[in-house]
């Protein structure tokens, strides 16, 4: 059985064969990877070393918490995949 994003794709193709659709259409850079570390290098950039210090203090715990869940899914043999998130 097709998924329904399959039979659009192909009925979009064959409306406007012209056209360059690729499935799923739209890319959405804030997805990616390089695009957060990009903005990342901009934020810093454009803060002093102090507004960062008083960053990393208040997203500590945060990290901390967050570490712990990994691990506690690590320990489990938990196989769901998650998005992983570090200090900068």
């Amino acid at each position: 059985m097709r998924k329904p994003g399959e039979y659009f794709t192909a009925v979009d193709k064959t409306h406007i064969p012209e056209s360059a659709f690729v499935y799923p259409y739209v890319t959405i850079p804030e997805r990616d990877d390089s695009y957060l570390r990009h903005k990342t290098v901009e934020y810093v950039a454009g803060s002093s070393s102090k507004q960062i210090r008083g960053l990393e203090k208040e997203l500590q715990p945060l990290w901390d918490s967050m570490l712990q869940e990994q691990l506690t899914e690590a320990r489990s043999g938990s196989r769901m995949p998650r998005r992983r998130c570090s200090p900068p």
